[in-house]
């Protein structure tokens, strides 16, 4: 008898550790990361070429977050409907590690979008400029360099598919407008001093 009550007791304990564990899990993934600190405009710092004829989409990446897959995807899924969209890939690299350590399977990814411009950020310098904080971290220009979009493109971590952030930048895209749209950033720290490899 006492087994029995032994072996419900565990049982009770281990759904309850279960629970515990997937509503930490459901509470990461839901809540954003640190806001941008965007200037409003293109950074006169930066070394990034716009273009002056289409609408530029400048995305900041760390190449060892996972998050960051659904991210790229999410930008495939804007280029469906905006071929000419100008996108550029700047993917967080500190000078001391590995050369090549940022190409990982996200830099192919990215690399893998028609006419997709990939750039390794030595130590964050880019993202410093533009304010990007998080990976992930999603601005869209027009052609006289004003923002347009700020933001991420998902609802969440490793979230794919439609979504309000990704429906406002494909509102921008299509409509333009005089206002900035913004949205909720979720990923991982571009810079993250603890443990850089992620």
């Amino acid at each position: 008898m006492a087994r029995k009550h032994w072996v419900a007791l565990s049982a009770v304990s281990w759904l309850f550790v279960l629970t515990i564990a997937l509503c930490a899990q459901f509470r990461y993934d839901s809540i954003p990361s640190l806001a941008s600190l965007s200037k409003r405009g293109w950074p006169a710092a930066s070394k990034i070429s716009r273009s002056t004829t289409e609408n530029t989409l400048v995305m900041f990446l760390h190449p060892h977050c996972p998050c960051s897959r659904a991210s790229l995807h999410q930008v495939t899924t804007l280029k469906t409907n905006n071929r000419s969209l100008n996108c550029v890939f700047l993917f967080y690299t500190p000078s001391s590690f590995e050369k090549g350590w940022e190409k990982t399977d996200i830099w192919r990814t990215a690399s893998e979008i028609p006419g997709a411009h990939l750039v390794s950020d030595r130590d964050g310098i880019e993202a410093k400029n533009f304010g990007a904080l998080t990976s992930g971290q999603t601005y869209i220009f027009d052609k006289q360099g004003s923002l347009r979009y700020e933001g991420g493109l998902t609802e969440g971590r490793g979230h794919e598919g439609g979504c309000r952030n990704l429906e406002a930048a494909m509102k921008v895209l299509t409509d333009g407008g005089a206002s900035t749209a913004f949205g909720a950033v979720y990923g991982c720290p571009i810079v993250d001093t603890r443990n850089t490899q992620l």
